[in-house]
């Protein structure tokens, strides 16, 4: 599994090898599935890039739930 990490010195977080990190908002879904004792790699991405990563997510979210939307309808 990969997680996308937002290395902001403004943002509170987790040391991950010595550095300050935080799970991008994007990919909390998927950090909830983790099983306990369950594995992950991060990588860093700027703030401009998990913000971009978030509002696709929520495209994709809204995307969805029209297209659910205009097939009950």
């Amino acid at each position: 599994m990969d997680a996308w990490v937002s290395m902001d010195e403004d943002e509170p977080g987790e040391l991950v090898d010595g550095r300050l990190a935080q799970v991008a908002d994007a990919d909390l879904p998927l950090l909830a599935q983790l099983a306990p004792g369950g594995r992950l790699r991060f990588r860093q991405v700027s703030l401009d890039e998990a913000m971009a990563l978030s509002l696709a997510g929520e495209r994709a979210i809204h995307d969805l739930a029209v297209g659910l939307a205009a097939h009950d309808g």
